[in-house]
């Protein structure tokens, strides 16, 4: 019988998910700003969603990126699909 890997015990039994789109805008917004007024619509759609996760603030038609959603670009990524990255959510809360 072989002895657990310690490292499967270290994975989160959830994970914080983010579609690949969405990780792109949080990204993009570490870097400036964006102005919905330009944005498409697919945009518009990922900023409600990163709002409701807090990882983006918005000031009117500014959205800029939070300090929860500098947090998460700091951590490491637990897995990544071509539509989903995937990080531990106790690391990203505290």
């Amino acid at each position: 019988m072989s002895e657990p890997d310690p490292a499967a015990s270290e994975m989160p039994k959830r994970a914080f998910r983010l579609m690949v789109r969405e990780y792109a805008l949080v990204r993009d917004l570490a870097v400036t700003p964006v102005n919905l007024d330009w944005a498409a619509p697919s945009v518009q759609e990922a900023v409600n969603f990163l709002l409701s996760q807090k990882l983006v603030t918005q000031e009117g038609k500014i959205v800029s990126i939070s300090d929860r959603g500098r947090a998460l670009l700091e951590l490491p990524i637990l897995s990544q699909t071509a539509y989903t990255v995937a990080f531990d959510p106790t690391k990203l809360d505290g």
